[in-house]
């Protein structure tokens, strides 16, 4: 089964593909960078594949060890449409921002691969959809994540508050971490 699309960059919602791969860049721009990092030319020649590789390979290990559901994306036992329709991991923004997070943990915060795991496991809890109005993306977010969406505004203002706050519970693990998780 074929989750990436090599062919384009907009992924419908019955799609079989979960990502285009110009979206597979930009995530693993975000491991290495940040959510909001650029590759300098400078820095194009000095980064080492053989890095940037093991780096999103690990990212992308974590995913599919913390979310279940991308998991089952991965052996083929759920679709990437059905977790669309139910999963803010369907959401290429919200893979981004996991991204740019696990980028800040790991860099400004040193946080390992493992405590990382640790904590998107947490995660996983708060990422059924759509969201409520009682669900952490809106009480906490309410600019970022409009009541029934499936997936955080793409603007950009917003994307990095999205990404400013998962890091803030990773390092702070607010009261809202410990509230249970509504199950849509």
């Amino acid at each position: 089964m074929n989750r990436v699309d090599p062919e384009s960059d907009r992924i419908g919602r019955s799609s079989t593909h979960l990502l285009g791969a110009k979206r597979v860049v930009e995530i693993i721009r975000s491991v290495e960078m940040g959510l909001d990092g650029r590759v300098s030319k400078r820095m194009e020649n000095e980064l080492k594949e053989a890095d940037v590789s093991r780096h999103a390979l690990t990212f992308l290990d974590i995913l599919t060890e913390a979310f279940p559901d991308l998991r089952n994306v991965m052996d083929g036992t759920r679709t990437p449409a059905d977790l669309r329709a139910t999963s803010l991991l369907g959401s290429v923004l919200t893979l981004r921002v996991l991204a740019g997070a696990y980028h800040d943990l790991k860099k400004h915060h040193a946080f390992t691969d493992e405590a990382i795991t640790d904590y998107f496991v947490e995660l996983n809890d708060y990422m059924g959809g759509p969201v409520t109005e009682t669900s952490i993306w809106h009480t906490e977010l309410p600019d970022s994540f409009a009541i029934g969406a499936m997936a955080p505004q793409g603007r950009r203002q917003e994307l990095k508050k999205f990404n400013q706050a998962v890091v803030a519970w990773g390092v702070l693990r607010p009261d809202v971490m410990n509230e249970p998780a509504e199950v849509a």
